[in-house]
């Protein structure tokens, strides 16, 4: 009975991220977004065109559309964030991705393809088991979540950029020791899960505006617009149980529906093309695709209970559907700024917002008006950034001494690169 209290208490600990009154499932903190760009821009990822380092995790095929510009991408988070909680739950991120563009060497073969690796963890903070005779403590651990999870995507061009992804998810879970008659015993699970994803980009620019040019005052603007459909579905696999088969859980499967609409300028000062300015509209929906019963453990299909009309056009939420949209904006390709609000699923609001600063344009700028050939080498295949991302939880209200969270990341990017 201990056991089971304990394992309902975790659950409902990591359940202040999201309401699942819907249905029980196991490690909610699988449908997190790790891409602090895209916590900040309203826990999106299904359709958003971004080349971030960990911009892939809900949707595979965004490496099919990064590959484009990433030789290589690196981000980690430098510090642990912290997850207001009655226990002290703290998180962290890290990851990588690498691809091609084979249009580049040959422009018969519009082809990309992309591979990424993320890895995350979630800790409960540290607990004490004593003795009833004696507080000296007989054992001490640390709950933990974890998984990596390694991504394949590519992408093809024929008018418009056609992506596909998959992902396999390994993951890790410690809710407990037992102290048994054979000495103390861990109570883990392991196991795996996939992730599907496709992703459609439509570019506007390329297809109709791609000889509209404007001059003004000697410098050469051009306008950049692109139109992305994605579609996604995570966790498919096993359910998981920790002591006894027959109160096994499921994993949070979840069906991903979104849409991304960017529109910009292009600046041309002297040799260097520099993005004077990029605002990006996103909408997006998911469903938890596990529902219970009391004859047992059922699975919606591969959309649930998403309406494409009402979830995404109008962006209306409702006790099964949660809605993401997000604004962002970029300056130079220097300053980036986002915000966004995600509701639905029986919980309240939550507000993001983020920063985030490029070294990308600033190069870019020193190119255009000085002469250094190390200067040009390093602008053209080297770019680091610094995001951070505030997430506003209002679920538990004046429970909790906090409901602000607060991530932070550093990206390095190589690029440009023909092998």
């Amino acid at each position: 009975m201990r056991v089971n209290i304990y394992s309902a208490i975790l659950f409902l600990l990591v359940s202040n991220h999201f309401a699942f009154a819907q249905s029980e499932v196991i490690f909610p903190f699988f449908i997190d977004q790790v891409s602090v760009p895209l916590l900040a821009a309203g826990q999106t990822g299904t359709a958003n065109l971004t080349t971030e380092a960990l911009g892939f995790y809900f949707n595979p095929a965004q490496l099919g559309y990064s590959s484009r510009f990433n030789n290589f991408a690196f981000s980690f988070m430098p510090s642990i964030t912290n997850i207001p909680a009655f226990l002290p739950i703290t998180t962290r991120s890290y990851g990588l991705q690498a691809g091609y563009d084979f249009n580049k060497i040959n422009k018969s073969i519009p082809l990309t393809i992309g591979v990424g690796f993320v890895h995350s963890y979630l800790n409960y903070g540290k607990f004490t088991f004593t003795g009833s005779q004696s507080p000296a403590a007989l054992i001490e651990y640390e709950p933990e979540d974890s998984y990596n999870s390694i991504s394949l995507g590519a992408g093809y061009k024929y008018f418009a950029y056609f992506n596909l992804g998959f992902s396999l998810k390994m993951f890790h879970s410690l809710l407990t020791k037992q102290i048994t008659a054979n000495g103390i015993k861990d109570a883990e699970a392991d196991g795996t899960s996939i992730d599907l994803g496709a992703l459609v980009i439509l570019p506007l620019s390329e297809l109709w505006f791609n000889k509209t040019i404007f001059n003004i005052n000697g410098y050469t603007i051009k306008p950049k617009s692109n139109f992305s459909f994605g579609y996604a579905i995570n966790n498919i696999g096993e359910k998981v149980y920790f002591f006894d088969p027959a109160q096994s859980d499921p994993l949070p499967r979840i069906a991903r529906l979104g849409y991304n609409l960017n529109f910009g300028l292009d600046i041309q000062i002297k040799n260097v093309e520099l993005n004077l300015i990029d605002y990006s509209f996103t909408g997006e929906a998911d469903d938890i695709l596990v529902k219970r019963d009391t004859t047992g453990i059922k699975y919606d299909g591969m959309f649930g209970k998403l309406i494409p009309g009402k979830h995404l056009i109008s962006l209306v939420s409702d006790k099964n559907i949660v809605v993401h949209k997000a604004h962002t904006i970029s300056l130079f390709e220097t300053i980036t700024y986002s915000t966004g609000r995600v509701n639905g699923r029986q919980y309240q609001i939550i507000k993001t917002e983020g920063v985030g600063i490029s070294t990308e344009g600033l190069l870019k700028l020193l190119c255009a008006f000085t002469e250094n050939k190390v200067l040009n080498y390093i602008t053209g295949h080297f770019t680091l950034e610094y995001s951070r991302a505030n997430l506003n939880y209002a679920v538990y209200q004046n429970t909790l001494p906090s409901n602000n969270r607060k991530y932070e990341s550093i990206a390095l990017y190589i690029k440009n690169f023909d092998f």
